[in-house]
């Protein structure tokens, strides 16, 4: 029972760790690269009358806030499975592995990358 309890909770840890993984651009040189495109942006905003700049501006706005809505959803959805893989962790024993707890675990996994992606594409 403990050596499934410690493999399920490496699953996990792996699956949420996801988060803390090194990403392949480093945020410097994620922030740089969007600093970069706002000035970009911001430039041939400059050449924009100013009723397409707050066009654009408003749609930049429901963008992020449509982005931070499905990261909140996603969250919400991590913890829930998190919370039922612990559940069928605890169901099992030494001898049984469910194919059920591997599912879960992939769909964790699987989930936290995407909201880590949704992350960086500030």
């Amino acid at each position: 029972m403990r050596t499934l309890t410690l493999l399920t909770t490496a699953m996990l840890c792996f699956a949420l760790g996801t988060f803390a993984a090194e990403p392949s651009v480093s945020a410097p040189q994620a922030t740089a690269a969007h600093s970069i495109q706002e000035n970009a942006d911001a430039q041939s905003h400059d050449a924009l009358d100013p009723g397409v700049r707050e066009m654009l501006r408003q749609q930049q706005l429901a963008a992020n806030k449509k982005r931070q809505a499905e990261l909140k959803q996603d969250t919400d959805k991590l913890l829930q499975l998190a919370t039922e893989l612990k559940q069928y962790v605890d169901k099992t024993n030494e001898n049984v592995l469910s194919v059920e707890v591997i599912n879960k675990a992939a769909e964790i996994e699987k989930l936290s990358k995407s909201v880590q992606k949704k992350m960086l594409n500030q």
